[in-house]
Formats: structure tokens, C-alpha cells, sequence
């Protein structure tokens, strides 16, 4: 018998016995706590000499009390400056300001239950800060229940945000859980309804936080039910994967049954013309990323009920060819263009964000790392060796669980990290600081990491309030892990060698690096205009793309030339069976070829070459000064012409630039 059930045959015992477990300082009507309780006192407000709870505001990493958050607000000055000289505050009385907690109720079991979850949380049970607005808004929960016990409340028929607020589902786990201690229930696989506590120590480190509950009663067919149960529990238990991993093959169990237009009574009533029907219902209503999920988890349960011999018809089953959605998963990373990239990191559009969320882009920006792998960077996370910083955080997306990994880093963000290393000793300066970027709120000992979506929300509202622009002129559709591909794509575009890429970002195969390799249409456009734009010594803009000659040719001979001889200033374009007889003479050579790349350095050839001509002249070489002012001579012709073809329009024709990119 499960503890509900036993809470339903004889109610009076469990409150009594709930009643022996809380200590005399609780059982009062007001409780007034200590001023050094985190959890339900708090930090005290930053103002020097106020001792209030400073939980209303949080400035930077200063937190101000509820009376100097209201006065700050209406100041025009910096938190600094606003701290330096504070206004004063007439003391109204000696509980003003201070938190309280209101444990009267009209029935016994709610007064109980109030007094039992204040003190769990005086205790650290539950590891966050609360105050007299979350508390009423549970206390507010119990009366729209209208329950006794919150236990027996339905929490989906009240207000969300006052649900929230009070931490009402939390607080309703925590007291079916001990209900059942105290009733003596055994937690069991076997159970219809599996808590948390059955299946946690199946969970990873640094994963997603397991699902409060594993509720099989949603599956109807009693011998599909105990199928699933069987089957998540040996997956966790034998394969390791995760609960969550566990619970989502459930959840497309349980979608399928409530599909099929008639119960499956029978493991014979799944069949191939019912699987097939899923797939095209999904094929309308789901991504394709999303759909080659769902289907590979149900073809998977489905394989492992008929090898725990469950009858299921053998041809039941997806086929490789249905689960594979490549043609629309095989398409370019989403990253940034340049364009995309100079409005994100510009200065103006970067103070729009405050320090925390600031320091956060910095490092997803610079390091192409994942938000999961963010938030959970350890405190002391940067090494020096050999003068260069070295940044060190776990790689959280492995099957195996999450790996340290260590990357180089610039100079400049090991100190956008020092700053946040110094937030965080600000913030909780009493505490040994666990993670770089712990949560902030209802986080009292800073122990809990933030949570990856907020670092989300916060800069897809930045975003927007920015009025940031996508490359087409539409709103930027931003999100962290864009980033990480613009990283990876900017790394490969620039010549790094893919195998120290797939290193850099802890690629498990090289496929997974090779998907950055993709250069998008811009890209390979301004590649290609690069290419084409060419001149020679006299100024000649060159024929690159001779007719009746293939794309594949004209590229192939493009990277031999440049293997052959590499010039700081152009390409050589004499064929590679011919030997060259201008080694250090390109600007007087017919086969010297040159483009836009190269201008800063032909102008700076062009600076010296003048000033050795004007040199040689004081100095009354005549010969040096004719070969000076020749160079002077074809590099003026040379960047002339650049700056005409610059003021060209784009080359549109019909040669197709990814011919010569696959090239």
C-alpha cells in the first residue's frame, strides 16, 4: 500500500507523528529568524550598518534591502556612489523591514505541515533563500486548495506564478516524501509511480536534474506499463544512461498509445501499419532533428520488449532509412556572419548588458562552449604555464558523463574571468565559492550553479532590446550555441587543422567537427569575388576563369600555384612544370598576380619602396632610384585598379560558387 493510500485509511496519525518532529522554536505563530540564517534571513543589505535582509535589489554584486532599494531607484547616481554617501532612514520600529513568518492556521494539519517546511528550510534542506512574500504566497496556495494538506492539493488547477513563487511543488514532494517515511513505505521499482529518490543515483554530475517523478500510470495497457517500467529501469541501471534519457523513452511510449485509435490489449496490436502511421503523423507535427529522436528512442524500446520477450510482431520496427532525416539535418552550422558578429560585440550594444550576463557572453563567445558547460566551470578554473592562460571546465555533453577539458585562452579573457572571480567573492564573501557562475538568486551559500537558461533568456532579451539585425534585415534569431558554431566555422576558415578543432571543442568523431566546415553562401561568395578580382603587374585585371575550362581545373591549379611558391603579396601563376626566373622580382614579372587581400601589404611595399627611391636619389644612386620608382610605378598601377574593382558591384553570374568550394 503506498503512503497516499495510507494517508486516505487513517489521516490523524501522520500530522501527529509529522507534529513529534518539530522542534519547540517552531511551534509558534510568528517566527522571527536569526539574523545569521541564510535561508530565511538572507544576506544582509550592503549599506553599512543596515542589517536588514538584502533581498530586494540586486545591483552589480550589492544587494539592497527593501527601504534602500526604493531609494536607490529614485536616485540618479551609481551604486558606488549611492553606497559612499546613503541616505538616511528614520527607524520606524525594531521589526520593521525584517522578515516574519506567519504559522497560524485554523486546522491542525496545515499548522503542522507550516511549521515542519519552516523549519526544513532554516535547516539548508532545501538550499534556498526565502522571505515573507514567497512564504504568504504558499500560505495562499493552502487556501485556494482548500486542503488541509498540501498533499492533497492540486497544484495544476492554481495560479502558476503563486505556485511558483511559494515553491509549492517542491514543498508537496518534500511532504509526500516523508508521509511515506513515516508510514514505512518502501520505495520499490515495482511501483506504479517512481519519485525521485528511487532512480537519483542513476543521475550524472553536471546533467539535467532527473524528473521529479516517473508516473507509469499514464501508460493504460497493463502489460505495456510493465514493459516500460522493466525496461527503464535496466537501461539506467545496466547501459547508464540517464533518468532523463530513461523518462523520455517512456514519454514516446506513452504518446503512442494515446495515438492508436483503438487500446492495445496486446503486444500484437502494435504492428508495422501503426508505427508507420506515427511516422507520418510526426513527420507534419515535428522537426526533423526532433522526429529522428522520438522515433530511434520508441524503435529502441521496442527491441529491447522483444529480447525481454514481450510478443511484439518482429516487423514492427523503423527502418534505417525512415530514421535517417540527413538531407534536412546535413545543412550548414548556424553561425554568424560578420556582419551578425560586429553588431554582438559591439561596445555600445555590449553596456546594454549588465556585468554578470556581460561576463558570460564573453566566454561563451571565446571559448565556443556549451551554456551547460558554462554554468558549471569550477571557481578556480585558469592556469598559467609558460605566461599563457589556460582555461580549464568540464565537458558535460559525454555519454560517459562529464570530462575536465582544458583549452588555451587570450590574455584579455582570463581577466573578463578575474572579474567574475572577484563578483563572486563579493557576493558571498563568508562562502568558499564552488562555480564561476553560481545562481544568484535563492542561492545562499552559492553552492547551486546558474541555470543555463537563464543566461539564455537574459541575452535573447538583449537582443531584442538592441534591435540587433540578421544578415537578410530581419530580427537576429540569437541563441548561445550559435556561437559555438561561429567559433568553429571562424577556427576551420582560418586554416587551423580540423583534427586540432575536433580537440579544441572535445568532438567525440571528426564528423562533428566536420559539420563547421561547411562555409555558408557569403562566405564562399566573398571568396569567390576574391578570386576572380585579380590583377597583374600593369594593372591588367586577369582572365581567372577562362571559357572551356572546368571550375575543378581552374581550382586545382589555383592550389598547386600556391603550394609551389608562396608570395607575401600575391600568387605566382607560372605553371608548375616551369621554373621561375624573377625568384625575388614579382612586381617585374608577367606572371605575378595579385588581389583586394593583399592591399595592405602592397601599400606598404609601395611607402618603403618610395622611400629607398628618395633615399638612393640624396644619395646620388642613380640605378637604385629606377628600380624604386618602377615598383612605385606598378604598385600605383596595381592599387589603382584594386580601388577600382572595389567600387564594382558584386560579380552575378551563373557559375555556382560551391563548385568551386567542393573543389
Amino acid at each position: 500500500m503506498t503512503g497516499a493510500a495510507l494517508r486516505l485509511v487513517d489521516s490523524e496519525p501522520q500530522p501527529r507523528a509529522l507534529a513529534e518532529l518539530v522542534r519547540p522554536v517552531f511551534c509558534v505563530d510568528v517566527y522571527l529568524p536569526p539574523r545569521d540564517n541564510a535561508y530565511l534571513y538572507g544576506q544582509h543589505c550592503a549599506v553599512d550598518g543596515c542589517d536588514r535582509p538584502g533581498n530586494d535589489l540586486i545591483v552589480d554584486s550589492r544587494r539592497l534591502c527593501q527601504r534602500h532599494s526604493y531609494r536607490f531607484k529614485r536616485a540618479t547616481v551609481t551604486i558606488d556612489a549611492f553606497l559612499a554617501d546613503p541616505p538616511a532612514i528614520a527607524p520606524r520600529g525594531p521589526l520593521t523591514g525584517l522578515p516574519r513568518y506567519d504559522l497560524t492556521a485554523v486546522d491542525q494539519t496545515t499548522r503542522t505541515e507550516l511549521r515542519f517546511l519552516l523549519q526544513a528550510m532554516h535547516d539548508g534542506h532545501f538550499a534556498l533563500t526565502f522571505n515573507s512574500k514567497r512564504w504568504n504566497a504558499l500560505r495562499q496556495v493552502y487556501a485556494d486548495g482548500a486542503a488541509a494538506s498540501l498533499v492533497d492539493v492540486d497544484l495544476a488547477t492554481l495560479s502558476p506564478g503563486r505556485v511558483a513563487t511559494g515553491s509549492a511543488k517542491r514543498f508537496q514532494r518534500f511532504l509526500r516524501d516523508t508521509y511515506d517515511a513515516l508510514a514505512g513505505v518502501v520505495v520499490s521499482r515495482h511501483d506504479d509511480v517512481w519519485p525521485r529518490s528511487l532512480y537519483e543515483c542513476f543521475a550524472k554530475p553536471m546533467q539535467q536534474r532527473p524528473p521529479a517523478t516517473m508516473d507509469f500510470t499514464r501508460i493504460a495497457a497493463p502489460w505495456l506499463r510493465a514493459a516500460a517500467k522493466e525496461i527503464a529501469w535496466h537501461r539506467m541501471g545496466v547501459e547508464g544512461i540517464s533518468p532523463t534519457s530513461a523518462w523520455d523513452m517512456v514519454k514516446e511510449v506513452i504518446r503512442l498509445e494515446r495515438f492508436s485509435s483503438t487500446p492495445l490489449r496486446a503486444p500484437s496490436d502494435i504492428t508495422r501499419g501503426l508505427l508507420l502511421d506515427w511516422l507520418a503523423h510526426n513527420r507534419t507535427a515535428a522537426a526533423p532533428h526532433t522526429l529522428s529522436q522520438s522515433l530511434s528512442r520508441l524503435r529502441l524500446f521496442l527491441e529491447h520488449a522483444r529480447v525481454n520477450g514481450v510478443a511484439i510482431p518482429a516487423d514492427a520496427t523503423y527502418l534505417p532509412g525512415e530514421l535517417a532525416v540527413r538531407a534536412a539535418l546535413d545543412r550548414p552550422p548556424k553561425y554568424f556572419d560578420d556582419r551578425e558578429l560586429a553588431q554582438l560585440d559591439n561596445p555600445d550594444n555590449q553596456a546594454a548588458l549588465d556585468p554578470w550576463n556581460r561576463r558570460a557572453y564573453q566566454v561563451l563567445r571565446h571559448t565556443g562552449m556549451r551554456t551547460r558547460s558554462l554554468v558549471h566551470i569550477p571557481f578556480d578554473c585558469v592556469t598559467v604555464k609558460a605566461g599563457a592562460p589556460y582555461l580549464r571546465f568540464f565537458n558535460t555533453k559525454r555519454r560517459g558523463g562529464p570530462k575536465e577539458h582544458t583549452i588555451p585562452v587570450s590574455p584579455e579573457l582570463a581577466d573578463v574571468i578575474a572579474e567574475q572571480q572577484d563578483w563572486v567573492r563579493s557576493f558571498w564573501p563568508v562562502e568558499q565559492p564552488t562555480w564561476l557562475f553560481p545562481a544568484r538568486n535563492a542561492n545562499p551559500k552559492g553552492q547551486r550553479p546558474a541555470h543555463g537558461n537563464s543566461i539564455y533568456n537574459a541575452l535573447v532579451k538583449w537582443v531584442r532590446s538592441c534591435g540587433l539585425e540578421a544578415g537578410d534585415g530581419q530580427e537576429l534569431h540569437f541563441w548561445p550555441h550559435r556561437l559555438r558554431h561561429t567559433l568553429g566555422t571562424e577556427m576551420l576558415n582560418s586554416g587551423v587543422p580540423q583534427n586540432v578543432v575536433q580537440d579544441y571543442f572535445g568532438h567525440a568523431s571528426p564528423e562533428m567537427t566536420a559539420h563547421y566546415a561547411k562555409l555558408l553562401d557569403q562566405t564562399l561568395r566573398r571568396e569567390f569575388d576574391a578570386f576572380r578580382q585579380r590583377v597583374n603587374r600593369h594593372g591588367d585585371v586577369l582572365d581567372v576563369m577562362p571559357s572551356g575550362v572546368s571550375p575543378d581545373a581552374v581550382a586545382l591549379k589555383e592550389r598547386i600555384g600556391r603550394a609551389k611558391q608562396t608570395l607575401p603579396n600575391g600568387y605566382c601563376g607560372i605553371p608548375i612544370q616551369s621554373k621561375c626566373p624573377h625568384p625575388n622580382a614579382c612586381l617585374s614579372c608577367d606572371a605575378f598576380q595579385t588581389g583586394e587581400p593583399f592591399r595592405p601589404i602592397l601599400a606598404e611595399q609601395r611607402a618603403r619602396a618610395q622611400e629607398h627611391a628618395d633615399a638612393a636619389a640624396t644619395a646620388g644612386m642613380d640605378r637604385l632610384v629606377e628600380i624604386n620608382l618602377a615598383d612605385v610605378a606598378a604598385l600605383d598601377r596595381i592599387l589603382d585598379r584594386l580601388d577600382d574593382l572595389a567600387a564594382r558591384p558584386p560579380i552575378d553570374d551563373a557559375f555556382d560558387v560551391r563548385e568551386l568550394g567542393a573543389a
